[in-house]
């Protein structure tokens, strides 16, 4: 063996130092370009276990990939695919993926609930990655997702109005060749949603089916799915004029975020504050917690400005009977005040519901009816 201070020992180290350095820099660069994006744009993935690699037991459809659920039972896959002959299908990153099946009576959907609500006006980008099944005899026209504050069900779903989903179509239908393809969407946020929901949101499913070979079995189309994305663009947009039915919207008047800024003395009596941020159980007066972070706002402003005296006003759309309608909005409207008070506010507080009798937009569509059901505060005295 050389000694220590034989010439071919340090040409050995110098060429092993020089070849580790290089290395090292070709991954320090690859992990950069990697994370540069990320840091960038200080974007966080909103989506949970993405590519589903996190599991309990051994069960053969999502559910097993907590915190993931499903509607109906889509599959769940630990590694591999196997096709006919030697064909199979890799996850696209990681060990494992997942399947949806759409049928002409029957769809199924993944759902997660995300790492936080997402904010009124943003807009926030969702990427998944789809590999068509082989042995689809049909292809669909389009893949989306929805957004809503609750986990869904399949009726809830396809009763979703249009604002709250998005999708990517193709008429000819998505194929992508048996390969990986990746799907990017922009959804702009109403506000408070938590869940996401994937999969085929056509209004009619079986005019969404695009043959692509003749039927041997049934009308069926597969799709593996694998490493999903939500990012928030930080892009503020104008805040939307549609609610989900557990939620209150207004159009905006004195914008809630007056109160971190705006002098008391500056506002004037019959001046209305519209509340984006609160939010009822469907058809009912219960408060969400979502709601508190805006009415924690009014309290503490309320408290600074002590001789301001407000009514709380609630508001329907004309759904349903007049009597319901009224009593909800005075239920809703005596809610909001009995969180102010319980608060520890002082100020001489009055609620009043409205029902359906002030509408502000025409309640002849979804959105005109979600921008009616709202609450409001009203500056009845200045001292």
């Amino acid at each position: 063996m050389p000694k220590a201070d034989h010439p071919a020992v340090f040409c050995a180290f110098g060429f092993y130092t020089l070849n580790f350095r290089i290395q090292f820099r070709r991954m320090a660069l690859a992990w950069s370009l990697f994370l540069l994006p990320a840091l960038i744009l200080g974007q966080t993935n909103l989506i949970p276990n993405p590519g589903f690699e996190k599991y309990i037991g051994k069960g053969l459809f999502v559910p097993a990939a907590k915190p993931w659920k499903n509607i109906y039972t889509a599959d769940y896959y630990r590694g591999p695919f196997k096709l006919s002959g030697d064909k199979k299908v890799d996850p696209h990153g990681g060990k494992c993926f997942v399947g949806l099946r759409f049928q002409l009576n029957y769809r199924e959907y993944l759902e997660v609930r995300l790492d936080s609500n997402l904010k009124a006006g943003h807009k926030y980008k969702v990427e998944f990655w789809i590999c068509f099944g082989e042995w689809s005899t049909y292809a669909s026209k389009s893949l989306g997702v929805c957004f809503s504050k609750k986990q869904l069900n399949q009726q809830q779903v396809e009763q979703l109005p249009k604002e709250f989903k998005v999708q990517v179509t193709n008429k000819k239908g998505i194929i992508d060749d048996y390969q990986w393809t990746k799907l990017t969407m922009t959804y702009t946020a109403i506000g408070g949603e938590r869940y996401i929901t994937i999969g085929n949101m056509a209004d009619k499913l079986n005019k969404d089916f695009k043959r692509i070979k003749k039927p041997f079995s049934k009308h069926e189309i597969y799709y593996f799915m694998d490493d999903f994305a939500m990012y928030d663009d930080r892009q503020a947009d104008t805040v939307h004029t549609a609610k989900l039915d557990s939620m209150i919207l207004a159009e905006k008047s004195l914008p809630i975020d007056s109160f971190k800024t705006a002098s008391a003395k500056d506002m004037k009596v019959g001046q209305i504050i519209k509340l984006h941020n609160v939010f009822f159980e469907p058809d009912r007066a219960d408060l969400l917690e979502e709601s508190y972070d805006e009415l924690d706002y009014i309290v503490a402003f309320l408290k600074e400005n002590p001789f301001l005296e407000l009514q709380v006003n609630g508001h329907t759309d004309n759904s349903g009977y007049d009597l319901n309608n009224q009593t909800l909005s005075e239920q809703r409207a005596y809610t909001v005040y009995n969180y102010l008070l319980r608060k520890g506010v002082k100020n001489n507080l009055k609620y009043k519901g409205f029902g359906a009798t002030r509408p502000i937009a025409s309640n002849a569509s979804a959105a005109g009816r979600a921008r009616n059901r709202r609450v409001e505060l009203e500056i009845t005295k200045k001292d």
